[in-house]
């Protein structure tokens, strides 16, 4: 299955050695997001190696060249996704405005759904694509 993750280009996404650990991401300065990832692990019954990938491609954007990404594309067994969950949902729920776990996890692929995809990642599995700087007018 296709699916689309954003990392640094020194994040090492086909190490077979990657850790992924969550108090590194910037989001962690949040408490709601920190009770909200611990949360997560419990609902995972203990699953903490993952990936948080879109299952369409993004049209992100780098607007400076200090943001320094990688868009890998990722074409991974269906035995590697860990869970499909509801980006929407997600957000509530990391930004401190729901506890509707409930409704995070779903079993099917549609528009906003995102995937959590299972460390490690095999080299084949993955293309990068370097993201551009796109420049915004003033």
């Amino acid at each position: 299955m296709k699916v689309w993750t954003h990392h640094p280009s020194t994040f090492p996404i086909t190490s077979p050695d990657l850790t992924v650990d969550a108090t590194l991401s910037v989001y962690y300065r949040s408490r709601e997001y920190r009770d909200a990832i611990h949360e997560l692990h419990r609902h995972l019954k203990g699953e903490t190696q993952f990936l948080w990938c879109l299952t369409t491609r993004n049209t992100f954007e780098r607007h400076s060249e200090s943001i320094d990404l990688i868009e890998w594309e990722l074409d991974v067994p269906i035995s590697q996704i860990l869970a499909f969950y509801r980006e929407d949902v997600w957000g509530e729920i990391y930004n401190g405005r729901s506890k509707d776990w409930a409704a995070l996890i779903t079993s099917s692929v549609s528009e906003n759904v995102g995937a959590l995809v299972r460390v490690p990642i095999d080299p084949s599995w993955a293309t990068p694509h370097p993201i551009p700087v796109k420049y915004k007018s003033r």
